[in-house]
């Protein structure tokens, strides 16, 4: 005799599971804030989850690593909707207030490598992590500006710009992501002084300004809480979820 469950039950277990695990997740996020607090530990603590790059980045370097690059362009666009939402929630609504309702921006580098008579354009970013892809989004609110390269610095390899980069930075600084003292400004800046090419304009451009006082202790911990969750939902399953990342509106 077959054991027919009706699907109300297999849903309300389905819910019922979800919820217990959002009200677990909260209880501990309170319970481990304040034992932190409690001896005093570092509650804004960078995370550092990676310490080499994804597969893909992997596969780019290995296919495109030691060819010169023809042009560099620093790109600037603001964060996408979503994304501002998560932050105001998170912080209740504290994100907002002090940027004054104003979008931040997203900042990222754009290669082009010559390939035989073709240009392949990669991009340099750092999203929840450092990554390098051979896909964006081309959109309306981009403004690119292409750098004027000094002549040692031309005929450089991508492996010699993010070798020396990494190698200066160290690999903790240089992988991971925090969201004012190791965002996407901050590589692109790295990048530049690599590339000798951190002048007034550049640093305009790139909006190098985050304050620390614009979100209060217990949300920057609920974020690096969700931060490292991601990381690690992202490490297991290899999925990149776009909606998150800077580079989709």
């Amino acid at each position: 005799m077959e054991i027919v469950i009706p699907f109300i039950y297999i849903r309300n277990l389905i819910i019922g599971i979800v919820i217990s695990s959002i009200i677990s997740f909260i209880i501990w996020l309170v319970i481990s804030f304040y034992m932190l607090k409690w001896f005093q530990m570092k509650i804004d603590k960078e995370i550092v989850y990676f310490n080499e790059y994804n597969e893909d980045s992997k596969k780019i370097l290995g296919k495109y690593g030691d060819m010169k690059i023809k042009n560099i362009y620093l790109v600037r666009h603001p964060i996408q909707k979503f994304t501002s939402m998560l932050l105001n929630i998170l912080t209740f609504y504290k994100y907002r207030e002090k940027l004054n309702k104003s979008l931040p921006s997203h900042t990222f580098i754009l290669v082009e490598i010559k390939e035989k008579d073709f240009i392949k354009r990669l991009i340099i970013e750092k999203n929840n992590y450092l990554k390098l892809s051979e896909s964006y989004e081309v959109n309306s609110t981009q403004i690119i500006k292409r750098l004027k390269l000094k002549r040692e610095m031309k005929n450089k390899t991508l492996n010699e710009i993010l070798g020396a980069t990494k190698d200066r930075m160290g690999n903790e600084k240089y992988f991971n992501w925090h969201l004012y003292k190791n965002n996407c400004h901050n590589i692109t800046k790295e990048v530049l002084i690599t590339l000798k090419a951190y002048n007034k304009k550049n640093e305009e451009f790139i909006c190098d300004k985050y304050e620390k006082e614009i979100i209060p202790e217990f949300n920057l911990y609920l974020i690096n809480a969700i931060h490292n969750i991601y990381n690690m939902m992202e490490s297991i399953t290899g999925i990149n979820f776009e909606f998150l990342h800077g580079g989709k509106l």
